[in-house]
């Protein structure tokens, strides 16, 4: 014990010349594609004949795209369509998945989902491009 007092006093100097370095991590900015994730139950209404649909869709986040996601059961038959968020904004760029050419646009107010979009039906020839509005709630 005799040994340590008289080592104290450099422990001690030794110990206050060490500098403490505090490493801030960023904070992370909002993700605006949180607006639109989840289930939607979804009424379509068809611009062209005037007719209503009602079906379902989901709305996941690419784990690889930061503003990008992805709509599952998009019009109804089962296609996944790719999106782009901008805070409330989405936008529905021109694609063509399993037979559609699709494009259109949106917002999203609180939990109600509007967009209007295009499609052509490749696969009918003679289908004219058809347009349609829709409302979806979470």
């Amino acid at each position: 014990m005799k040994k340590l007092i008289p080592i104290a006093p450099f422990l001690f100097l030794i110990l206050m010349s060490c500098e403490v370095t505090v490493v801030e991590e960023p904070i992370p900015l909002h993700d605006s594609r949180n607006f639109f994730v989840g289930y939607y139950d979804v009424e379509e209404y068809d611009k062209t004949s005037g007719s209503y649909s009602e079906y379902s869709f989901n709305i996941v986040k690419s784990a690889r795209y930061p503003h990008t996601i992805f709509i599952r059961n998009f019009y109804g038959v089962g296609i996944e369509v790719v999106a782009e968020v901008s805070g409330y904004d989405i936008y529905i760029p021109e694609q063509d998945v399993d037979g559609f050419h699709i494009e259109g646009s949106g917002f999203i107010d609180g939990r109600e989902l509007v967009l209007d979009y295009a499609v052509h039906d490749h696969l009918d020839s003679y289908s004219p491009t058809r347009y349609y509005e829709v409302v979806a709630w979470r």
